[in-house]
């Protein structure tokens, strides 16, 4: 039980991605607020490797994990092209659902899943971290308190380690590409932006190739 008496969220992962082993299940279960259940991969053997890691069931595939009674609410982390078509799946087969970014390969996708978890009353969240991120609370006060003058330009870079180049986040027919995780990373200088105050929404965010995104002080 959580500390506050009440029953923690029972919860499923879909996929043995790399995010989920090393960011977020690692996470999951280290709070008394969430009880891992089940996870379940492409492969059995893999979804094995994860359950002993995790102290969970390994379940032989995404439907069956689906169909527990035990599991409330499932964690996402497949290939992008495979988030809507699992998250509408979930959704209909009761559960609340956290995907991995992006949540779809385009906004139709997205307004489609939260359009049925509205009409379902489920929870339906898109794994965006950065915004919550105390480093961001801490530069608005900086702004809000005067602390640094009066801000006219704000510049963000957001760097992630090559992959290789096999790797799934290039393969177009798995959602890479401008739809891709790149493309819905590349907005989080934007919502920084939008965090600092009312002072900065509204004004002119252009990109800068390979470096960040810079917003000025111009409507746009």
């Amino acid at each position: 039980m959580s500390p506050a008496g009440v029953r923690p969220l029972r919860l499923g992962a879909l996929a043995t991605s790399s995010i989920a082993r090393r960011r977020v299940l690692p996470t999951a279960v280290s709070m008394p607020e969430v009880d891992l259940i089940a996870v379940a991969g492409r492969s059995v053997e893999k979804a094995g490797r994860f359950a002993e890691q995790f102290g969970c069931v390994a379940e032989t595939d995404y439907a069956a994990l689906l169909k527990r009674p035990d599991v409330e609410a499932v964690y996402i982390s497949t290939p992008t092209a495979l988030h809507r078509a699992w998250a509408d799946r979930a959704l209909r087969a009761g559960k609340h659902v956290l995907v991995e970014k992006p949540i779809g390969v385009n906004a139709d996708e997205a307004r489609q899943l939260c359009s049925l978890a509205r009409e379902r009353g489920l929870v339906l969240r898109e794994n965006f971290m950065f915004p919550h991120h105390p480093q961001h609370a801490f530069a608005a006060d900086l702004v809000r308190r005067g602390r640094i003058g009066t801000p006219s330009t704000f510049k963000a870079s957001f760097c992630i380690p090559p992959l290789p180049a096999d790797d799934i986040r290039y393969a177009p027919g798995l959602g890479a590409g401008h739809c891709s995780t790149w493309a819905s990373i590349r907005c989080a200088p934007r919502r920084c932006c939008w965090g600092l105050g009312s002072g900065w929404r509204g004004r002119r965010c252009a990109r800068v190739p390979r470096t960040g995104s810079t917003c000025r002080g111009r409507r746009c």
